[in-house]
């Protein structure tokens, strides 16, 4: 019985040299770190997005939420379901598509540089330090091989950190403002403290 296709592919990693776990590799390895704290500062951001999903204005309240879901699969899912299904989502504009699309895709290999097994090729004959090699290893379904390794450039790490502030961009500059409106129409509907406190005191005859 088939139960799956498993093609063996071989990587782009060269089988001559020296290799060293990790990223060895001064400019590149800076990359991945700013990708990666930045990366924090977006999940932080699209709890606005889920906050305005629920209805809500709160948040802070809906980052925990979103953070106490661990797959970012789930996550998008959510809050697809909850754009298209909830009733109070229908004016939303296509905007929360678009933005729930590409923080899917973002999550989707921002877990795969994190997870995933990092090689840098050391020692090659007339190769400065700098113009080191590095390669990616992501895990699948099978597990992971270093003949699946793939090559990854400074180019591509900037493009994706990129990608990332955009998306940060967006959310302040076009997901923030829903927010903000919300709020103040929620405080403006509410009574200050002093009627509430008015309000509550018994009434008293005018000629006590």
């Amino acid at each position: 019985m088939k139960r799956f296709t498993f093609d063996v592919v071989l990587g782009e990693a060269p089988f001559d040299g020296t290799y060293a776990m990790g990223i060895v590799h001064r400019r590149i390895g800076a990359k991945f770190a700013k990708i990666v704290t930045y990366f924090e500062h977006l999940e932080i951001q699209m709890g606005r997005v889920l906050a305005v999903l629920l209805n809500d204005t709160d948040s802070g309240t809906a980052g925990y939420v979103l953070r106490a879901i661990v797959g970012p699969k789930i996550r998008r899912a959510l809050m697809e379901d909850l754009l298209h299904k909830s009733p109070e989502n229908q004016k939303l504009p296509v905007l929360f598509d678009e933005v729930i699309r590409k923080y899917g895709k973002l999550a989707s290999r921002r877990n795969d540089y994190v997870h995933g097994k990092w090689y840098t090729l050391v020692e090659q004959p007339d190769v400065e330090y700098l113009e080191r090699r590095v390669f990616l290893c992501v895990y699948n379904e099978h597990g992971s091989s270093w003949l699946d390794s793939v090559e990854v450039h400074e180019a591509q790490l900037d493009e994706f950190f990129d990608e990332i502030t955009a998306l940060l961009d967006r959310i302040e500059t076009e997901v923030k403002p829903i927010l903000d409106e919300r709020r103040a129409k929620e405080e403006a509907l509410q009574p200050t403290r002093a009627e509430n406190v008015l309000a509550s005191r018994p009434e008293h005859d005018a000629s006590e």
